[in-house]
C-alpha cells in the first residue's frame, strides 16, 4: 500500500503554486461589441490597390520578363495606368524569352513590342487600349 502511495506522488505531484482567490473589489470590464462591422468590400479594394501598386513598381524592374509579366497583369486587371507605363517603355527594346512555343505563336520578342500588342485596339479587352491611330503611330516607331 505504501508503494502505491509513493508511486501516486510521483505520477501526480502536489502543486507548489498557491491558489489565488478572485478579486471581487474591482468590477470586470467587458468591452462593448463593435456596432459598425468592417466592410469586406473596402478591404478587398484596398488589397487590389496595393496589389496594383506593386505591379506598377514591377514594371520598372531590371528583368525584362518581370516587366512584361507585371504589365500583362495590369492590362488584365484593367488598370488605368497601362498607357502611361507603355509610353515610358517605348524605347525599351530589350529582348526577352517566353518559351519556345510562344516564339512560334508570337510575332514579337521585345518589351515594347509586347506592350504594344497587349494594348491593340481590336484584340485587347482593356478599357485603356490604344486607338487605331495611336496604335499605328507607335507601331511605326517600334517596328521600323
Amino acid at each position: 500500500m505504501t508503494i502505491l502511495l509513493v508511486l501516486s506522488l510521483f505520477v501526480f505531484p502536489p502543486s507548489n503554486t498557491p491558489v489565488q482567490e478572485p478579486q471581487t473589489s474591482e468590477p470586470w470590464e467587458i468591452p462593448a461589441p463593435e456596432l459598425v462591422q468592417p466592410d469586406p468590400g473596402k478591404k478587398k479594394k484596398l488589397v487590389e490597390k496595393l496589389y496594383e501598386k506593386t505591379l506598377v513598381a514591377l514594371t520598372k524592374s531590371e528583368n525584362a520578363g518581370i516587366r512584361c509579366s507585371a504589365f500583362f497583369t495590369l492590362v488584365k486587371v484593367d488598370n488605368e495606368e497601362v498607357k502611361e507605363i507603355f509610353l515610358q517603355h517605348l524605347e525599351d527594346d530589350e529582348r526577352f524569352f517566353l518559351g519556345f512555343v510562344w516564339d512560334y505563336l508570337a510575332k514579337f520578342d521585345r518589351v515594347n513590342q509586347f506592350m504594344l500588342e497587349l494594348l491593340h485596339p481590336e484584340r485587347s479587352k482593356s478599357s485603356y487600349r490604344l486607338t487605331p491611330q495611336e496604335y499605328e503611330k507607335y507601331r511605326k516607331l517600334i517596328y521600323e
